[in-house]
């Protein structure tokens, strides 16, 4: 019986007391059942919810890293062409502008591979679930230059070429000049304010950078939105 207030009877509402007539008409097995498969499925969102959040974490730190490796490069890379520009590279100068440059190539080189494999595992699957063909290709069969229609490991491959490029490029001008302003044997009566490079050499170093980091910039902005 309903509860009494004033002495008006209050029915229980339909749809409780409807679910309570439907689940006590059902044996008790059964009722075991419906509440084990409501616990199971339970478990299985949660779970699921804490995987997205955890990979989400994982995503926004493996980017900072990858980020803040890639601007450390950029740069040391611009002090280069910097450098170069206005004729700053005198044994003295030079000096201080090696071990920048060495340390911000070094690290990027070292860690490739696992920004690799993060690209991979934490932008590339998702990646591939919105487009069912890895390899996009146009009406002729061939692969499509647009860059939405590539994955990100491949557009890492891009970068990373245009890094090995310039790297090169800062090799062939300054590899000499850099290893004989860290030479502390240098003979006393050695020139160390004389310029070890040539201003000439300093457009093809700046065509390369504005490439890179113009690949740069569009790879870092195009993960961000995706994270």
């Amino acid at each position: 019986m309903g509860d009494t207030d004033s002495g008006v009877v209050k029915e229980p509402g339909l749809i409780n007391k409807t679910s309570k007539e439907f689940l006590g008409g059902l044996p008790p097995w059964i009722v075991a059942i419906v509440f084990s498969f409501a616990a199971i499925f339970s478990d299985h969102f949660f779970e699921n919810v804490k995987v997205g959040i955890n990979k989400a974490n994982l995503r926004t730190s493996s980017y900072e890293t990858f980020s803040t490796d890639m601007s450390n490069y950029l740069f040391a890379s611009e002090l280069v062409v910097e450098y170069v520009s206005q004729d700053w590279t005198s044994s003295l100068e030079l000096r201080s502008l090696a071990p920048t440059y060495n340390e911000a190539i070094s690290q990027f080189r070292k860690q490739q591979y696992v920004y690799r494999q993060w690209i991979r595992r934490m932008w590339d699957v998702d990646w591939a679930n919105r487009h069912k063909e890895s390899k996009a290709t146009d009406e002729s069969g061939t692969k499509s230059n647009n860059k939405k229609d590539r994955t990100f490991e491949e557009r890492f491959d891009e970068v990373n070429a245009a890094i090995l490029a310039f790297d090169s490029a800062v090799h062939a001008t300054l590899r000499d000049p850099l290893l004989l302003a860290e030479d502390k044997s240098l003979d006393i009566n050695f020139d160390k304010t004389k310029s070890l490079v040539s201003k000439d050499a300093a457009p093809p170093l700046r065509q390369k950078f504005a490439e890179m980091k113009r690949l740069s910039d569009e790879f870092l902005r195009d993960l961000l939105e995706s994270r």
